[in-house]
């Protein structure tokens, strides 16, 4: 379906941003980002301000279904650069200025029923030491989905489409 898009009507693309934003230790930005039928094609979250930021978790639910890491077990997992699965990568490791990313973007966007929300949290707890964290982290969040905003119209489009 994701292909015939261009020629549908009854969708639209929405893009949110939110950030950046120094939040304390445990805290973290919550992106409410669908409540309608679509997919989700990509999302990120960015960590920054000291070295412990790559402890920073990025959670996004879709329907049921939810994708959540930290940038450094993904990072020690080896999942650099983009993977065709529904699965997160490190976008940005950058251990001399303490900047560190969580990326999302599947080679054909994830489909969803009715309801999509991102969270990126800031550490809280160094997991190697286990010390507290006590610096804040400016965190920082963009995602990007296709919804479907007519459900009549967008049946319709298909049919006519597919004649």
């Amino acid at each position: 379906m994701y292909p015939l898009l261009p020629i549908l009507r009854g969708w639209t693309y929405i893009a949110k941003q939110q950030g950046p934003i120094s939040v304390q230790p445990g805290k973290s930005i919550q992106v409410h980002i669908g409540t309608k039928p679509g997919w989700l094609v990509t999302g990120l979250g960015q960590f920054s301000g000291h070295a412990d930021a790559k402890f920073g978790k990025l959670k996004i639910i879709i329907d049921n279904y939810k994708i959540e890491g930290t940038v450094y077990e993904i990072e020690s997992s080896g999942v650099t650069s983009p993977i065709a699965s529904q699965a997160l990568w490190v976008s940005r490791y950058d251990t001399t200025n303490n900047v560190y990313a969580l990326a999302f973007s599947p080679a054909t966007p994830t489909p969803l029923a009715k309801e999509v929300s991102i969270e990126v949290i800031a550490p809280a707890v160094n997991p190697i030491t286990k010390t507290a964290i006590t610096s804040p982290t400016t965190i920082y969040a963009i995602f990007g989905l296709i919804e479907i905003t007519s459900l009549d119209e967008f049946k319709e489009s298909i049919k006519e489409a597919l004649r």
